[in-house]
Parts: C-alpha cells; sequence; structure tokens
C-alpha cells in the first residue's frame, strides 16, 4: 500500500516537473514583465491597445437597458423566464452568445490597429455555483465557457490579438454592485463563503491548465473590480492562493491584479508577490491630467512593476482622446469599455433594440402593460439579431478617437462634403474639441468636479456637439440636427468647392424664440454677415433662410458654423448653390477679433488689389473711448481679408466698433469700398479671469502636479489639492487697473511651514512676485484665509502659484479693489441721482429743501448701483430721504463686494409722507463691512421718489446676535444666492427661501458660555436636503460644526424642527449656514445652552472625539472593541475635551495605552477659566510592544466636582492612546471636599503666606500677571509651607502647587 503510494505520489511529481520545466523552455514565447514593461516573444515592449468584450458572457443591467427593471442578470433571467418560459429563454442565451462576439468581431477589432482584448467571463459558464453543486466538495465543469474561449482565442490567434481572461462575474459575486458582478444579495458573496472561494481559486487553476502553452493568452485578470469591506488582507490572501494554483500549471503568463473599489485601492496588495504580474487600475468620468494617475506611477516606481488600464470608456470621445493620450505618454497600455452594447455612441458598435424588446424592459420597470409572450420571444430573438456585425450601427468617430487622435490633431472629414451642395450639420468632421467643434460640455468629468454631459442629445454621434433627432422630414433630411447650441460655440466641415463664385447658403433650421445667430467662415475668415434666424414657432418647426457669401475659391477648404446671438435653435443642413447675381457691389462682410487681443479681421466680400492699406482711414472706437490703430495690411493668406492691429490690448467683455472713411480699398475689379461707420465686432477672445474678482482655484489653465477634489469649505465645488514643492498652477488673468488690492487665498493643511508666491509673469518677464504662509488649520478641509495687500500693475498676465514647503490645499483667490478713487464715500451722503447705472428711473429737479436732483418714478424691479467705498465696519444710521403718495412703497438697500457675496442693510418701508413733494427722512440701523462695493438700491413694491441717503457712523459695535438664544434666518449680516419670503410659521415673520446647494448665509454672533448647546433649526421642503454650520473668525481656522439633514414636510410652510447637540467654545464669530444638497427653507436657528453638558465623569472617554486638537492623527483601532485612536503623538501635541465632574472625589483614572517604545509621557490639565485649573500629573508610557498591543495604564487622583476644559498635553513622543476611563472609588462629603483642596491664607496677605496641603508638596511656582515666575521652590516631605511676600509689589500673583498627583492654580492678592 505505502509503495503503491510513493509510485503515484513520485508519477505525479514528475508530470508536475516536467510541465514546470517545458513553461520556462517556452517563456520566451508569451508575453511576460520585464521591469516597468510589458515585453513579447523579442523581448521587445509592448504597449497593450485592446478592446473589452462587455455584455457577452455577462449581461450587465445598464447594457442591456434594464436598469430599474432587473437588478442582475439572474434577476433578468428569471424575469425573462417568467415571461417567455425557461425554453425560449435558453434559445435566447444561446442565440445571444452565439451573436454577440463572431469572427467578423475580431477580425475587425485587429485591422482597426488594437492588438488585445479583454474577455469578461462570468463563472456559470464554466462551473455551477455552489448551491447547485451535488457535493459541497466537487467542483462541476461545465464545456461551454471553456470552448468559447477556445473558439474566441481561435480567432485571435488568427489576427494575432493577445486575449486577457478577466473573471468578470466570480462565484457568488464580488462586490456589493450587483450589476457588474452579477451578485445576489440573497446569496453568500465571494467574501462570506469559503466555498465560493475555493471555488474561484479551482476555476483559475482549470483556466491555467487549458491555457498554460498558449501563445496569444495576454494573461489572467483574477478578480474585476472588487467592491466591498474588506480586511486589510483580505483580497491579498485570495489572490495568493489563486496565484499558486495558476502557478502549480501556469508559470508563463501574467497576472493582471486589481484593487479594491472598483480596481483602484491597492491597500495591502503591495508589494508584488509574484515575479511576472502587473497592476491593473480602471478610471472612468475624471480629468485627463498626470495628477489623476500619479498615484499608480508612484506605485509602478516604488515597486518596479508595469501597470495596464484594464477598464474605462463610457464617455466622450474627446475624453477618449485625452484619456488614451494620457496613459500612452506615460506607458501605459488599456483596454476600452464596451464593444458593443444597445442603442449607444459611446461604443463601437450600437446594437438596434426594438419595440417589441423596448416593451418588455417597459414592463419590467413598470413603465408598461406584460406583453404577449410571442412578441416578447420575437422580441428577444430580433435583439440577438441585431447584434451580429452586420446588423449593428458602427461609430467610426469612436474608433477614431481611440487610434487616431490620442497621437494626431488634425481634421478627417465624416463625409463627403461638396460645394455646391447639401452639407448635414452633423456630418461635421472627425476630432477634437477645439479641432473639430467647440462645445460648452464635451464629456463627463464629474469625477474632477466638470460637467456630466456631452452630447445632449445622446444620438448619432459621440462628440460635445449636441445633436437632436427634430429633423424637417424632407427628402434631403438625415433624420437629425445640431441643437442645444449657446454662443461661441463652433463646428467644422472639410468641404470640397467645385466651382468657384458668389453662393447663397439655404440655412435649415428651427427655432422657438428670436435671438439665434450663425456666421459661416471659410478657413476661419468670416464668408457671410452674422445672420440673425427668425422664430420658426418651435423646435420641431424648420424653416429656411438664405444669405449670400463672398468669393469663395475652388479646391478643399474648411468650413466653420459659427453660433452667435443669445437663443438656441436647431440646424439641420446647409445648402450651397451659386448665385445667381456673380457682380455683386464690394462691401464688407464681418469684422472679428479673436486669436490675437491687438487686431481685427475685417473680411470683404471680394479681394483687394493691393497689400498696402492706409490705416489712417480707419478709427476703432472700445467701449466708447477712441483706441489708436497702428496699421492695417491685407492678410498675405487671404486678399478678402484686412488686419487692422491696435495700440492696446483688447478684453472679452469690451464692445468693439469699427470705422471707414477713406479710399484706400480698392478690389482687383477696380471698385472702391463705400464709407462704413461703427461696424460691430464681433467679440471672439477666450474669457479669462478678471481682476479684481474671485478665482476658483480649479479653475486652472494649466498645472503640475494638482490634483482636485470635493471642498466641504463654504459655497461648496472644488479645491486643488496635493500641492508639493514645485507644484505649480497658472491662471489667464485680465488686471484691470493698476492699484493697490488686497490678495485673499483660503487655504487648508494639517502640515507646517507650508508657503507658495504668487506672480504676474508675461513669458519670461515677471511683473509681480509676492509669498504667502500657509498656517496649520488643523486639517485638510478646516479653511483659512491668508491676505496681503499689494499692488498690481494693470494689463494682462499669467498668475502663476508656485508651491514651497509642506503639502496643503487652496480653494480660492479673491483680489479686491483698495483704492477709493471716483467712488462714493461711506460715511457719507450718497446723493440719489449719482449712481453709475439704473433701470427704470427718472431724474428730475427736487422740491426738497436741499435742492438738487431726486430719482423717481420707481416701480416695482427698477433699480440703481453706486460705486461706494466704506472707510470704517460697524454699526451706522442709514438715513434715506424720500417722498410717496403711497402707504406700501418700499425699496431694499443692499452692498454687494467684487467676488458676489451680498450684504442685507435696509428694507426702507415709508408710509405716505402727503405727497411727491413732501419730504421725510426714515433712519434705519444696520451693520456695514469696510471695504470697496457697490451699493444697490431695488424698488420692491409702488412708487418712490429718493433724494439722498446719508450713512452715519454710530460705533465699530457689529451688533452681534446673542447665543443662546434664536437667530431668525432672515437676519443675515451677507449672503450668497438665497432670497426671503413671509413666513407662515408659527410667529409669523419672514423665512429664507430659494437655497440651493452651494448658497450660504452669514451671521455675526456672540457665544457667551462654553458649553454643550442644543442647536435647532426650523425647516420646509419637498428635498431631503442638507446644511452644516460653521463658526470663523479673522486669522484663525474655520470651525466646522455639525452637518443637519432635513427631512421632506412635504410643502415650502410645512415646518419641522432639525436638531443638533455641538459643542460651542465662548466668543465672537461669523456663523455661516452652508448649505450642501437639495432646496429647503429656513426660518430660524435656536441655540439653546446645555447647563450640564460634557462629557460625564465618572465614565469613559474616548479620546478621538476631542473638542479640537494639535499635531495629533486618528487611526482604526484594532484593541477589543475596535473603533479609532489618537496615534502620531509628539511632544507639544494635544487635545481638549469638555468633561463633567458629577461627584466629587477619589478616580482611578486608567489610560488604555500602546506604544512600541519607551518615554511616552502625558498630563491632563482641568480648567475652569484662565486662572483656575488643576493638573493630574505623571502619565508615564510604557513600550507595550507594537502600536496596536494594548494594555491599560492606571493612577489614582481627587476631582472636585465641576464643568471643565480638559487638555491632554503630550510630554514625551511615540505612543497611542485609545481612551481614558474615570471611575469613582470614594466621594468625599462638602466638608471633606473643602479640606480636600489645597488652602492658602492669609488672602490677601502684607507680608507673609501660609499654604497647606493634606498631600505631600513637592513644587510651588509664583507668577506675576505678566507671567514672569518670581519665585520657585522644590520641596520634599511638607504639606505647610509659609511664603515671605512683603518684597512683592502689591497686586494679584498666580501659585502653581504640585502635589504627587496633582497640579493646581491658586490666587493670591498681595496688599
Amino acid at each position: 500500500m505505502a509503495l503503491h503510494q510513493l509510485k503515484f505520489n513520485l508519477s505525479n511529481f514528475l508530470m508536475s516537473f516536467f510541465l514546470v520545466l517545458s513553461c520556462f523552455t517556452l517563456h520566451a514565447q508569451y508575453l511576460t514583465t520585464q521591469g516597468k514593461e510589458i515585453v513579447d516573444k523579442d523581448n521587445t515592449p509592448i504597449l497593450l491597445k485592446g478592446i473589452g468584450l462587455g455584455g457577452w458572457m455577462l449581461q450587465e443591467p445598464y447594457m442591456m437597458q434594464s436598469i430599474g427593471g432587473a437588478k442582475n442578470q439572474q434577476e433578468y433571467r428569471s424575469k425573462l423566464e417568467a415571461l417567455i418560459g425557461e425554453t425560449k429563454t435558453q434559445e435566447f442565451y444561446d442565440a445571444w452568445l452565439d451573436n454577440f462576439v463572431t469572427k467578423q468581431d475580431i477580425d475587425s477589432i485587429a485591422s482597426w490597429g488594437f492588438n488585445s482584448v479583454r474577455l469578461p467571463m462570468h463563472f456559470n459558464l464554466f462551473t455551477l455555483p455552489i448551491e447547485d453543486e451535488p457535493d459541497s466538495n466537487t467542483n462541476t465543469w461545465l464545456d461551454k465557457g471553456f470552448d468559447m474561449v477556445d473558439e474566441l482565442l481561435g480567432w485571435c490567434e488568427a489576427n494575432e490579438l493577445y486575449l486577457i481572461l478577466d473573471l468578470h462575474a466570480a462565484p457568488g459575486g464580488q462586490g456589493y454592485d450587483q450589476g457588474i458582478s452579477d451578485y445576489d444579495t440573497n446569496k453568500p458573496s465571494l467574501w462570506e463563503s469559503e466555498q465560493n472561494k475555493a471555488k474561484t481559486v479551482a476555476l483559475w487553476g482549470e483556466l491555467a491548465k487549458r491555457y498554460h502553452d498558449k501563445q496569444w493568452i495576454g494573461g489572467y485578470d483574477l478578480i474585476n473590480e472588487v467592491n466591498w469591506n474588506l480586511n486589510t488582507n483580505e483580497l491579498k490572501n485570495l489572490y495568493v492562493r489563486i496565484t499558486n494554483e495558476i502557478r502549480q500549471y501556469d508559470t508563463n503568463h501574467i497576472l493582471f491584479i486589481e484593487g479594491n473599489w472598483f480596481a483602484n485601492d491597492f491597500t495591502g496588495l503591495t508589494p508584488p508577490w509574484d515575479n511576472n504580474m502587473v497592476y491593473s487600475f480602471h478610471k472612468y468620468w475624471n480629468e485627463n491630467t498626470i495628477n489623476t494617475i500619479q498615484w499608480v506611477l508612484d506605485m509602478r516606481n516604488q515597486y518596479d512593476v508595469p501597470l495596464w488600464m484594464g477598464e474605462s470608456g463610457e464617455n466622450s470621445n474627446m475624453w477618449f482622446k485625452e484619456a488614451i493620450h494620457l496613459f500612452e505618454s506615460n506607458n501605459i497600455g488599456w483596454a476600452w469599455w464596451p464593444w458593443k452594447r444597445i442603442t449607444t455612441t459611446v461604443s463601437a458598435f450600437s446594437i438596434p433594440s426594438n419595440s417589441q424588446y423596448d416593451a418588455v424592459m417597459k414592463y419590467w420597470k413598470g413603465e408598461g402593460p406584460i406583453p404577449d409572450a410571442d412578441d416578447a420571444y420575437n422580441g428577444m430573438m430580433a435583439l440577438t439579431q441585431s447584434a451580429l456585425v452586420d446588423n449593428t450601427i458602427y461609430n467610426k468617430g469612436v474608433v477614431d478617437a481611440m487610434l487616431r487622435q490620442p497621437s494626431d490633431d488634425s481634421l478627417l472629414p465624416y463625409a463627403n462634403n461638396v460645394i455646391p451642395g447639401i452639407i448635414h450639420a452633423t456630418h461635421y468632421d472627425m476630432g477634437a474639441q477645439g479641432i473639430a467643434y467647440h462645445d460648452q460640455e464635451y464629456g463627463n468629468y464629474s469625477g474632477s468636479g466638470g460637467t456630466s454631459s456631452w452630447n445632449l442629445g445622446w444620438v448619432f454621434r459621440n462628440d460635445g456637439v449636441d445633436i437632436s433627432t427634430s429633423n424637417s422630414n424632407s427628402p434631403d433630411s438625415n433624420g437629425y440636427s445640431v441643437g442645444y447650441v449657446n454662443a461661441k460655440e463652433w463646428i467644422k466641415y472639410t468641404v470640397e468647392i467645385i466651382d468657384a463664385g458668389y453662393y447663397n447658403i439655404e440655412t435649415t433650421y428651427a427655432a422657438a424664440n428670436s435671438g439665434g445667430k450663425i456666421r459661416y467662415e471659410l478657413n476661419d475668415r468670416p464668408i457671410t454677415d452674422l445672420i440673425s434666424l427668425s422664430p420658426t414657432g418651435s423646435y420641431t418647426s424648420f424653416n429656411s433662410n438664405t444669405t449670400s457669401t463672398a468669393y469663395l475659391e475652388t479646391g478643399q477648404h474648411v468650413l466653420k458654423l459659427r453660433i452667435a446671438g443669445t437663443s438656441e435653435f436647431n440646424i439641420e443642413s446647409f445648402k450651397f448653390s451659386l448665385s445667381a447675381n456673380q457682380t455683386p457691389s464690394f462691401a464688407p462682410i464681418g469684422a472679428v477679433t479673436e486669436s490675437s487681443d491687438t487686431e481685427i479681421q475685417l473680411t470683404l466680400n471680394k479681394a483687394i488689389n493691393t497689400t498696402a492699406v492706409d490705416h489712417t482711414h480707419f478709427s476703432v472706437t472700445v467701449n466708447g473711448n477712441n483706441i489708436a490703430v497702428l496699421s492695417a495690411q491685407r492678410d498675405p493668406n487671404n486678399p478678402q481679408t484686412v488686419t487692422v492691429s491696435l495700440d492696446d490690448y483688447l478684453s472679452f467683455y469690451d464692445e468693439i466698433l469699427i470705422s471707414y472713411t477713406g479710399d484706400s480699398l480698392v478690389s482687383t475689379n477696380l471698385e472702391s469700398l463705400a464709407v462704413f461707420t461703427n461696424m460691430a465686432v464681433e467679440n471672439l477672445l477666450t474669457e479669462i479671469n478678471v481682476i479684481p474678482g474671485k478665482i476658483e482655484a480649479e479653475a486652472f489653465d494649466t498645472q503640475n502636479g494638482i490634483g482636485t477634489e470635493d471642498t466641504t469649505d463654504t459655497g461648496l465645488g472644488k479645491n486643488i489639492n496635493n500641492l508639493h514643492p514645485g507644484d505649480y498652477v497658472t491662471y489667464e488673468v485680465d488686471v484691470k487697473q493698476n492699484t493697490y488690492f488686497n490678495i485673499q487665498s483660503r487655504v487648508a493643511t494639517e502640515k507646517d511651514n507650508a508657503r507658495f508666491s504668487m506672480e504676474l509673469r508675461n513669458e519670461n518677464n515677471v511683473f509681480f512676485y509676492e509669498s504667502f504662509n500657509v498656517p496649520n488649520t488643523g486639517s485638510w478641509q478646516t479653511w483659512q484665509t491668508v491676505e496681503k495687500e499689494a499692488l498690481l500693475p494693470a494689463g494682462k498676465y499669467t498668475l502663476k502659484i508656485n508651491v514651497f514647503g509642506s503639502e496643503f490645499n487652496i480653494n480660492w483667490f479673491n483680489f479686491i479693489t483698495l483704492d477709493t478713487t471716483n467712488r462714493l464715500a461711506i460715511p457719507g451722503l450718497v446723493e440719489a441721482e449719482a449712481y453709475d447705472s439704473q433701470n427704470g428711473m427718472t431724474t428730475t429737479t427736487t422740491s426738497d429743501s436741499s435742492g438738487g436732483q431726486e430719482l423717481g418714478y420707481l416701480d416695482e424691479g427698477d433699480y440703481a448701483l453706486y460705486s461706494v467705498s466704506v472707510a470704517q465696519s460697524g454699526t451706522y444710521n442709514i438715513k434715506s430721504r424720500i417722498a410717496t403718495n403711497y402707504n406700501d412703497a418700499t425699496f431694499s438697500l443692499t452692498l454687494e463686494d467684487e467676488s458676489g457675496l451680498i450684504y442685507k442693510l435696509a428694507e426702507v418701508a415709508p408710509t405716505s409722507t402727503g405727497g411727491w413733494t413732501s419730504w421725510n427722512t426714515i433712519t434705519q440701523e444696520a451693520v456695514l463691512p469696510k471695504g470697496n462695493f457697490t451699493l444697490k438700491m431695488t424698488s420692491t413694491n409702488s412708487a418712490v421718489n429718493i433724494n439722498w441717503y446719508d450713512f452715519e457712523f454710530i460705533s465699530s459695535d457689529k451688533q452681534p446676535i446673542l447665543i443662546p438664544g434664536i437667530v431668525q434666518a432672515e437676519k443675515y449680516n451677507s449672503q450668497l444666492g438665497v432670497a426671503v419670503e413671509s413666513c407662515a410659521d408659527i410667529g409669523g415673520g419672514q423665512n429664507l427661501n430659494y437655497i440651493d446647494q452651494g448658497d450660504f448665509v452669514n451671521y455675526n454672533v456672540l457665544i457667551q458660555h462654553t458649553g454643550f448647546y442644543t442647536v435647532q433649526a426650523r425647516v420646509a421642503g419637498y428635498d431631503i436636503s442638507s446644511f452644516n454650520l460653521v463658526l470663523s473668525k479673522d486669522n484663525s481656522p474655520d470651525q466646522v460644526l455639525e452637518t443637519f439633514t432635513t427631512p421632506q414636510t412635504n410643502g415650502w410652510q410645512n415646518w419641522q424642527t432639525v436638531q443638533k447637540d455641538i459643542l460651542l467654545q465662548a466668543g465672537e464669530y461669523t456663523l455661516t449656514a452652508n448649505i450642501l444638497s437639495g432646496e429647503f427653507n429656513i426660518n430660524w436657528f435656536n441655540f439653546i445652552y446645555d447647563e450640564d453638558g460634557g462629557m460625564q465623569i465618572p465614565g469613559t472617554i474616548q479620546v478621538e472625539d476631542y473638542w479640537e486638537q494639535s499635531g495629533l492623527s486618528v487611526e482604526n483601532c484594532y484593541d477589543t472593541g475596535g473603533g479609532k485612536n489618537l496615534s502620531y503623538m509628539h511632544q507639544g501635541d494635544s487635545a481638549t475635551y469638555l468633561v463633567k465632574v458629577n461627584t466629587s472625589g477619589k478616580y482611578k483614572v486608567k489610560s488604555r495605552i500602546s506604544s512600541a517604545y519607551t518615554g511616552g509621557r502625558f498630563n491632563l490639565v482641568f480648567s475652569k477659566n484662565s486662572t483656575e485649573h488643576f493638573i493630574l500629573n505623571n502619565f508615564q508610557v510604557p513600550s507595550t510592544g507594537g502600536w496596536q498591543s494594548w494594555q491599560d495604564l492606571d493612577k489614582e487622583f481627587d476631582l472636585t466636582a465641576g464643568t471643565y476644559t480638559m487638555t491632554m498635553n503630550i510630554l514625551g513622543n511615540q505612543f497611542n492612546l485609545n481612551w481614558i476611563d474615570f471611575e469613582l472609588i470614594e466621594a468625599l462629603s462638602n466638608k471633606a471636599n473643602a479640606s480636600y483642596l489645597f488652602k492658602l491664607y492669609p488672602n490677601p496677605a502684607h507680608e507673609y503666606v501660609t499654604l497647606q496641603s493634606d498631600t505631600v508638596i513637592n513644587h510651588i511656582k509664583v507668577f506675576d500677571l505678566l507671567g514672569r515666575a518670581v519665585f520657585e521652590q522644590n520641596t520634599k516631605n511638607q504639606q505647610i509651607v509659609q511664603l515671605n511676600i512683603a518684597h512683592y509689589p502689591s497686586g494679584l500673583y498666580l501659585i502653581e502647587v504640585e502635589s504627587e498627583y496633582r497640579t493646581e492654580i491658586l490666587k493670591l492678592i498681595k496688599q
């Protein structure tokens, strides 16, 4: 028996040995890794360019358009069986698997230039689910999956394509996302079942046995997009098991390793555990900048391992081009997703749906009736036929974006566009944003805070150009039109002009409103006037407009359709026909400024006969002011265009007019151009940042090493992060005036010694330089404003931010003018007629005694704007001089700063003064901020005449709202985005409304007591919404208090109260309500002080629940009970807690500590105010053997009842702390408690004072009120100490008394 077993084992050993030997011998035939490279059989680096065959073996719900009807493939199949029966369902799946991928698909993939295919596999095609196995220790293998792989591999081998096997749906499902892995929540997942794990390992073993010697197997992608809460090593442990199983049979092929959380969290998966391994990440829906992949580049560099971007797609062509260029520029191969799916523009092939299949989906989603079973079956089978390549719709622009555009910025014609002839608007050239078209939205960048859509019609093409199915239904229509257009967008078409001459263009369009305009250009020069498109009645009612062109030459040209105006429209086509008039008069076509901000291009309908043009014949005005013309010359590349050069630069906001009053422009047929005056110049200059104003940090033009993330700062949005020394970010800016600015930057960091510089530069010349220090704000999302005053030169520059020192974040920059020139002074009198601009009002001579003029005929919505400078912040009397014949006239006064923040000053509601010439003065009190503002008077009801406003300074008091108490929401100091309305809640008054995400309101508040408060908010609305409360003060980090969730109250005036308990520190602050999500109304906030609040002693204090801290970090704790612990403790760090000692007495103070070193030490300081506190000393932390090896540290102390601020001070380095427990051992009576305290007598004293204690006094130190030590003495074994204070100057002194376990501060008055 033993001999037989020995022979059997020997035989198996030899078979395994020769298998491994053969694997090593043939190793050079396969894709393998070599350092950071993947190399082929010739040892040549190869960049994988692949396609993922998603939707074939595994039907994800979104790909089948079944979201809302089926959560996963199992439910999809189950519902289908219930509808058409099991037999017909199996027929559908058989046909689907036969047709979805065929040899023709693989031939196409290879012919276009891809070199690899990623196959997403469902385990159930290879083996039974664990619940269907006849024996729990057995794996039943199914031929279907292996046969499909064999056939696919044969097609790949014939085309020399590498096939990468991807376990997309592992046994049980590997993630919470049910659709991705066909996870059924009613069954154990991969991570909840050892049997599922074992089956996964065994499946890879079977695959490795079968394909170990196949040259065109590119590798094994072990598990796709795990998304599960796992312990640190849980994923790695399974990967290692799979690796060991594979390597028993196959040492040839690469293992592709994905991280947790959709492939991108590699915690616990480094370093590599195999020498033929690649780290695979996925990328979706964020910016395509180097910083978005820097983390994987760092991983590649650290571990000398190749990278593969194993899955991306489901986006626009522009995003595809950017992403693939990013990957290839950084030597990262890629696989795109998906190859085909139902009714889409984002994949190479779109599978047409059908009405019968659509009816099934609507039924499952509850949107339609149950379909007839035969109709449903026919629809399903028709879909399988539509999946064949010949029956799909080929999206050639998608393939072009993946393979050509990443390295080629040229245009490629989409169609053969010939002039004369019809050009369909949707047949624009293939190419990227800014090359073939320009659109406001051109991809899904939502993960980086950008746009989330591109083609808003989601049909025909996959670019930023928005395409609609609205069309004219004429024989010339292709069934589509370009729609959702905005000013300054454009589209390009490569055209072949067969006949030279003047043309008429017939534009077929639909417009619901007036205001839409277009212009046609050839080779970036206008060939038509700006064409106004009249309304046609709707976006589906098409009409035509005909206009004439300039002279067009034969040959290949690029036609551009440029969008202008203020209204949207749909444009279907443009038809070019030779004009019957081939001898039009010599005339201007139009003038444009676009590529250069010092030039205007004037285009004529005919060529001019000379290059010399007299520039004195031109004049230009900008915003009503003349600007000198330096030169004028014919464009050497276009004889129909004259370039007019100016003495100063233009900006995107300028209104520009050009005039011609000479005779120097003569056409080639000797016609002179007629004089023209004040022709509008189309201003197409790029919008850049204007100073003064706010610049959002994430809106950069260029950057190096910078990332972006969601910010929790007031106003929400994004901030830039990952700022390290050597990083930089730039912004194009237009400084409108040469003056002094207050330059503010909003920063956050948990590091010390962070700083940055700010430069204004043009090329290599620096015109301004300033450096800024960034304080440690306590965390990456705790924000503080740093600022400096500086003189900035007027002009256009590149603003460059250079990063130095430690890492930090920036949310925004704000530039506030300090120059008060040409501004009305406050305090002072503002004459009502001294506005900068106004709407709807009339200025007339006043009948008031002061004379001058008045504003009159004010109606609702009329307003006047004044530029003012407030010299001093504080409380003012605002006096408004008015006359009215009505009792319900009202107007408001507000201040708005250059960032858009609005300060509410006054709601003036006078009663009738007796007539329009009877004048009264109404006085109101308001708090005004310091600085430059726009004062806005807005008439909100009926009519009133206004003579002046007088702002009288009263005091620097900002009239804070007292807390505890009620803060009426409408009594804000300033706001952004909200409005006020009458309130139907109990108590009436007003409430805030029109509240949206990113809005905020500010209040000046004075918190009178440090402690816990119940903070209530009175809210109403139809949405579940959220907001937080933030406290801020100058030169300090913000304090984010709490986030509130508002309920659905089912009405804008159906009110409910939400509340939170919050710890507040006494002081004067700006309180901000920051709107995080939803839409709702707010009536008031109520702050109720809890006199008994605080962490309760006796009891346990979880040390991570601090009120504030300095220098500490929090990490996951693996002590009993889990949770968090404080870590990275260093001398000088601290944490503060509010505690309430309920009973005076002796306590056992137990601290839960861990450390890998000795020398840790801390104390606890209990403070009631700045002079009354005691200290618990001598917490010495030993080495416990590790950072998560925990033990107790016990001490006994006497504590006195009361509410305290407890500060834990770190006195020695290197330890962790989990909690501190206070256990009452013995309570003290009032009498005992009195004797327990240190006694100091007499007090006040003249010469001698006696200090007495029940415990031994170790040390005494006396301080004066300036904090200087005037006496210090070590005392041993003494309970009574007498001090001679005769020589002390009279005044108040503090005596620090240290006993064995306690330190206390006593007050002494020297007489």
